[in-house]
This record gives C-alpha cells, sequence and structure tokens, in this order.
C-alpha cells in the first residue's frame, strides 16, 4: 500500500536534527505521530496520546522539546486528516494538552520566545476544546 503525503512528511523529517534533553528520543517521534495517524480503537488512545506527549516533550513536567516545531504541524494535520473520530478526537486533545506545556530548558538548544509563540498561535484553536 502506497503511503499517504502526510506519512511521507513524517517518515522523511530528520528528528535528529532537533536538541533536547536525555529523555528526548528521536527515533520515537515518527512512529508515534503514524499511530496517532492511524489510530482506529478508543482501547488504544490514552496509550497513543502518551506515546505522541512522550515523543515531543515530557508529559509529566509539562515541557515540549524542540521537535515540537515540526511536529505540531503535523498534529494539527492529523487532526484535520484522521479516518476515524477517536484519531481526530485523540489528535485534539494532545493539541489541547501541548497548549499547556513549555518549553523544555535542559536541551541544549531552547526554541526561541518567536518559536515558542508560533506554537501558541497554532494551539490557540484547540485551548478551549475539551
Amino acid at each position: 500500500m502506497d503511503k499517504s503525503p502526510l506519512e511521507k512528511s513524517i517518515l522523511e523529517t530528520d528528528w535528529s536534527r532537533f536538541d533536547g534533553p536525555e529523555e528526548y528520543n528521536p527515533d520515537e517521534v515518527a512512529p508515534a505521530l503514524l499511530d496517532l495517524l492511524h489510530l482506529q480503537h478508543e482501547g488504544q488512545a490514552d496509550r497513543i496520546q502518551s506515546m505522541v506527549l512522550f515523543a515531543v516533550g515530557n508529559n509529566h513536567r509539562g515541557t515540549y522539546y524542540p521537535a515540537l516545531a515540526i511536529a505540531i504541524d503535523f498534529i494539527i494535520e492529523i487532526e484535520r486528516q484522521a479516518a476515524s473520530r477517536v484519531g481526530k478526537n485523540s489528535a485534539r486533545e494532545i493539541l489541547y494538552d501541548l497548549k499547556c506545556f513549555e518549553p523544555d530548558q535542559q536541551g541544549q538548544k531552547v526554541l526561541s520566545q518567536e518559536d515558542h509563540s508560533r506554537l501558541q498561535q497554532k494551539l490557540k484553536p484547540f485551548a478551549n476544546w475539551q
């Protein structure tokens, strides 16, 4: 089966170019996003939401890594393109949660204030989702 343009873009992104704290694992980002894209069953939603939030940040600390600067566009696009209601709602819930996150300051290269502001603007429509 051919991959969609969104799948190809996720897979072609070099997630290792982003810095982050020791917990950041660039090899976890694409699989987590692809699992979100293909999510079909409610019983898997919490696990996949957690995978995505830990791939792009630290869900327990409420912080995000620089990779979110690119991953945010994929999550928004997954919310728009999700074939299932559970996939769409899971992407929305992730975006809602990320609205409350702050940049992780443990990485060597943190996002600029401009990048943080850009992310907040992209997340604004999801601030009152629930």
